[in-house]
């Protein structure tokens, strides 16, 4: 898997929250983005809801291939990740297809810090 890259640490306010469009390579068959809790409260109720939404025609059009809420609990260490990290996988139609494009959108429910990577596969 390589890294795309490299998310720093940082604060995000409750409401909308969008990354990219993004150029996929032509061999990329999937996006990983791997997240860091920084200080979560850890209060159970919803961080956020996100959509990993695809384009194969350079933008013009978008269908989501992922969807989902990602909830504020404890994440405990394990298969070798540390406690407070968590993975979204967005896979990716088309490959050879050099007129991708990928987009997140996010809607945080409360303030949160983050810290991850995006990487490809």
């Amino acid at each position: 898997m390589a890294t795309i890259s490299t998310i720093p640490q940082m604060s995000l306010a409750a409401g909308e929250h969008d990354f990219g469009p993004f150029n996929v390579a032509s061999n990329v068959s999937q996006y990983v983005i791997t997240l860091n809790q920084i200080s979560w409260p850890n209060a159970g109720d919803l961080a956020f809801d996100y959509s990993c939404d695809v384009s194969q025609d350079n933008g013009q059009t978008w269908a989501t291939v992922s969807s989902g809420n990602v909830f504020d609990n404890a994440i405990p260490a394990k298969f070798g990740n540390p406690a407070g990290q968590f993975k979204i996988v967005c896979d990716i139609p088309g490959v050879g297809n050099n007129k991708r494009d990928i987009r997140f959108a996010s809607i945080f429910a409360k303030t949160l810090t983050i810290s991850g990577t995006l990487a490809a596969n």
